[in-house]
């Protein structure tokens, strides 16, 4: 399994508590929670080690989305990049108006990007093609924009997938997995049915 770094891994790293509830907050100490998410705390350490982008074949996994910007750097680059920014940006003073957040972990970032999922299609699609060809692509999988029907959604032909159907009983309660099959196939598989949205070519 292959864990990969969203944006509110970030912002626990960087001390930014802002989407965690009461109740959350109540398990430990201001203290305690700023050291178990240090970058030597029980939390932090390993998540900040995550990659922020994994391609596996033809297929590119990042909780945002890849920019064409980001696209020309290479995973493997961006993901050391992304590394060492994040380090710097966690290690700073967190006050009010003095936090600088570095722009491979900020909006147009692989964690944060939104377009490619809120964009008109014909829009979208077009700078997402421009960057899977940059990375040798076919299909972009992200998380991050919460479905409120609860299905996978399919945009650009089939090469750009949303999973974030909201898993956790916080948000909708709601259960999916995507399955990518050797042909080519993309399927949605849900509690009680699977569907197909990508027809493969068999060999």
């Amino acid at each position: 399994v292959i864990q990969i770094m969203g944006n509110h891994e970030i912002m626990n790293l960087a001390s930014d508590y802002r989407y965690v509830s009461k109740q959350e907050k109540g398990f430990a100490s201001p203290a305690e929670r700023h050291a178990a998410f240090s970058l030597y705390g029980n939390y932090g350490g390993r998540l900040s080690h995550l990659m922020l982008s994994h391609q596996v074949s033809g297929t590119v996994f990042t909780h945002g989305g890849i920019t064409p910007e980001w696209a020309h750097r290479n995973i493997h680059q961006v993901n050391k990049y992304a590394s060492e920014k994040l380090r710097a940006y966690i290690g700073q003073t967190k006050t009010a108006g003095n936090v600088k957040v570095p722009s491979v972990l900020g909006a147009n970032g692989p964690a944060w990007y939104r377009g490619y999922a809120t964009d008109p299609e014909n829009m979208a699609c077009s700078t997402l093609q421009r960057a899977l060809d940059i990375m040798g692509a076919k299909r972009m999988v992200v998380g991050h924009t919460v479905q409120d029907n609860g299905r996978v959604l399919s945009r650009c032909n089939g090469r750009f997938f949303v999973i974030d159907v909201g898993i956790s009983r916080s948000i909708k309660g709601r259960q999916a997995a995507l399955e990518i099959l050797p042909d080519g196939t993309v399927r949605a598989i849900y509690p009680f049915e699977t569907v197909t949205l990508v027809k493969g070519t068999p060999a």
